[in-house]
């Protein structure tokens, strides 16, 4: 829709319009009542004005000066700004501010103003200098910019500041309306005769179909390749992840998900409540299988086999609370959101993972 102005060819209305703008948002009352003062002294003379008004005489003067050099403007007589021009300037003894810098940089990097103070204490007392409250330290951290930035020292002695990276984060707007627009990812780790296992498991937000596969070792590159499987198994396109903050999340994870075009959201640290799908899924994963097959975690082989003939009834069969008493499969077939046929290819690249 194009919107137009009314007045467009009408000569003078830019002129008209700014006029009135100025006089009704731009001229304060304190303006007019200082014009006024100028006019009456301008009539009536300097010793009626200071004694109708009150004003001093070195005022009314600044006044007519101020409103001469603008060329007789009202605006020119508006209040100015009443911030102090010099600023107070907190004073730190340097001797703390050393003590500060060594704690926050050499002894423990970016320790916290409570801390801070426990050591500050004691050394004020020994050198007879004025003790510090907790919110003073917290301010002078923050004036002084005393923060220890991560260093990387390379073998050529080489060192390299080390930026921290924005994450980005799943907007509170976003609205999951079809399968793919959005994939919870998460780890479970389990210890079986002194062996660490790593299951990393998935789950679509919108119609519930899971999957899962178990490593030695929760490395970047297993996160790349359990996602390639997952693309292989899911009968729709992924559009967005959410994972934790682990480590198994970033590099190689990462840049795969860059070059597949695939929008990488990070949950809230401490915030699992927020990742809700597969943190539930891994409770019934867990309960459902890997409590009862946890012998089978000393052979990988044999666990994933088994985990991919669970995943297939989970995904198929199993009747789900959220989906109506009905399977993932059912749900997504029902509601048109995949073919019969296409989850026929994706049970033939389940079943392909077991070999």
């Amino acid at each position: 829709m194009q919107i137009g102005i009314k007045y467009y060819n009408c000569s003078g209305f830019g002129r008209l319009y700014e006029y009135a703008h100025k006089q009704i948002h731009m001229i304060t009352k304190e303006a007019k009542q200082r014009l006024k003062i100028i006019l009456f002294w301008q009539n009536c003379g300097l010793r009626a004005t200071i004694s109708a008004f009150g004003a001093k005489q070195s005022i009314l003067y600044k006044w007519r000066k101020v409103y001469r050099d603008s060329g007789c403007q009202l605006a020119s007589l508006n209040p100015g700004s009443q911030v102090r021009k010099t600023t107070n300037k907190r004073e730190v003894n340097l001797d703390i501010l050393g003590e500060m810098k060594r704690l926050r940089l050499a002894v423990c990097p970016n320790m916290g103003k409570a801390k801070i103070k426990k050591f500050l204490d004691p050394f004020c007392c020994l050198n007879n200098l004025p003790i510090y409250s907790e919110s003073k330290i917290g301010r002078i951290i923050k004036e002084k910019k005393i923060y220890h930035h991560r260093q990387r020292v390379y073998h050529n002695g080489t060192i390299k500041i080390i930026k921290k990276q924005k994450k980005l984060r799943k907007p509170k707007e976003l609205v999951v309306n079809s399968p793919g627009d959005l994939i919870e990812i998460d780890t479970v780790v389990r210890f079986v005769s002194g062996l660490k296992r790593y299951i990393i498991t998935a789950v679509d937000t919108f119609g519930r179909p899971a999957f899962a596969y178990t490593y030695n070792r929760a490395g970047g590159a297993n996160a790349r390749d359990f996602f390639k499987k997952l693309e292989e198994v899911m009968p729709f396109k992924i559009k967005s992840v959410q994972t934790d903050n682990g480590s198994e999340f970033h590099l190689y994870f990462r840049k795969y998900l860059q070059e597949r075009n695939i929008t990488h959201y990070y949950n809230y640290p401490d915030r699992s409540y927020r990742n809700g799908h597969i943190e539930r899924f891994n409770r019934t994963i867990q309960e459902e299988f890997v409590d009862q097959s946890e012998f089978l975690l000393i052979d990988l082989n044999v666990f994933n086999s088994r985990l991919i003939d669970y995943l297939l009834w989970y995904n198929t069969k199993r009747p789900h609370w959220s989906l109506n008493l009905e399977s993932p499969v059912d749900y997504l077939i029902k509601n048109n959101f995949i073919s019969n046929m296409c989850w026929t290819n994706t049970g033939l690249s389940f079943n392909y993972l077991k070999i």
